[in-house]
């Protein structure tokens, strides 16, 4: 896999990671949305902006809200209405947090870390790979 398709990996791995803390965000995270937006419209606008956002691998087709109560989609709801209201605007500030999420992760861990943490790891590229290591490792960072 070349370096290009790692990095983009990479990030949609750290975008994804942020999805388990949205509906109960830290102090932190909150504060590196706001005031552009609350933690979970910036994780769904991610997702329906994905195809502007990274032009090499298109839109994301499919996505996922999980529900403990009906309350707990009520988020989901306004960014899917400012999606299709306002999605120049909605792009733009998602862009803007991405931007300050990504320096926190690189104040954080640091660039070289960010850029390498998956080297070695086989990650189902091929027939031979049968196994998603890279998944594991961020799920088991992510406790």
């Amino acid at each position: 896999m070349n370096h290009e398709r790692r990095e983009i990996q990479s990030t949609f791995l750290a975008n994804s990671k942020l999805f388990c803390s949205l509906y109960a965000p830290s102090k932190k995270l909150r504060s590196l949305t706001l005031p552009d937006l609350e933690p979970l419209q910036y994780g769904n606008l991610w997702l329906l902006n994905h195809g502007d956002l990274d032009d090499q691998n298109g839109a994301i087709n499919t996505i996922v809200c999980g529900a403990a109560r009906p309350s707990d989609l009520d988020e989901v709801a306004v960014a899917a209405h400012l999606y299709a209201t306002k999605k120049f605007e909605m792009l733009e500030k998602v862009r803007n947090v991405s931007k300050r999420l990504h320096a926190a992760e690189v104040e954080a861990l640091g660039e070289d870390w960010i850029k390498s943490w998956h080297k070695g790891l086989t990650n189902c590229e091929t027939v031979n790979d049968p196994y998603q290591f890279g998944q594991m490792v961020w799920m088991h960072n992510s406790k």
